[in-house]
């Protein structure tokens, strides 16, 4: 007896994977101000967006949604460490004032 790998259920898994690229990408772009948790979480929905391009079962929409809210939370969280170190900078030079 033979048996063969059921490729049916192994291309199901690209829509649970669209969906939670676009969970990590929504909560990526809600932490995305406290700098480390967004860029984890913006970078795994990138991942998790790309990943779910193949299969059957695809849900491109949300893939795709995933893939620009990640990318978008990944830009504010590198602006959101320059803007905590200008602040943070500013409050060693002049914090003596406040």
């Amino acid at each position: 007896m033979e048996y063969e790998l059921n490729q049916s259920y192994a291309n199901k898994h690209s829509g649970s994977m669209a969906i939670a690229a676009l969970v990590l990408g929504i909560t990526g772009l809600v932490m995305s101000f406290c700098v480390y948790p967004g860029f984890i979480l913006g970078s795994l929905g990138i991942i998790f967006g790309i990943l779910s391009r193949g299969g059957e079962m695809t849900y491109p929409g949300y893939g795709k949604a995933g893939i620009v809210l990640g990318i978008i939370s990944i830009l504010i969280s590198i602006i959101a460490i320059f803007v905590w170190m200008g602040y943070f900078s500013f409050l060693l030079v002049y914090g003596k004032y406040f």
